[in-house]
């Protein structure tokens, strides 16, 4: 499976979990509702809702921090072709960097949100596994198929 299709879909699972479990009062609910997508996020909504009461927390709120995190990671190693470079770790850093301080602002009410030292774990996660699988995946794919 092509490393495309893995960061693609960890971007979609990210969206899908926040598209189906988020309180619709979040900005990104009118962004949607404005472009037209709403359709849509009912439908996700009301296919998920078996599913709602048993999702636990940290799925709704977390997992899809570190899933956007991994797929980052994965595409924007892509240029690089894999080879660890001060380039390609600079820009994966750029947006770790970004995640973390956002939350330390939302714990100061800086920025809306609630500081969840969780949120920074799956961030660090989702940066950690992407790496891995952007600078060493392929080789690990590689010897998988051998044995």
């Amino acid at each position: 499976m092509s490393k495309h299709l893995i960061a693609l879909g960890a971007l979609f699972l990210g969206a899908f979990i926040y598209v189906a479990f988020r309180p619709l009062n979040l900005l990104v609910f009118s962004a949607l509702h404005a472009v037209g997508f709403m359709r849509l996020v009912w439908y996700v909504r009301n296919e998920s809702h078996l599913i709602r009461g048993i999702v636990p927390d940290w799925m709704v709120y977390c997992a899809p921090n570190g899933l956007w995190m991994f797929a980052y990671v994965s595409f924007i190693s892509l240029p690089w072709a894999g080879k660890f470079s001060v380039g390609s770790v600079s820009w994966c850093l750029v947006l770790i960097f970004i995640s973390v301080v956002s939350e330390y602002l939302q714990l100061y009410q800086i920025i809306p949100g609630t500081f969840d030292v969780l949120d920074i774990i799956f961030y660090m996660a989702g940066a950690a596994v992407g790496g891995f699988f952007a600078f060493h995946g392929g080789k690990f794919w590689e010897r998988l198929r051998e044995t």
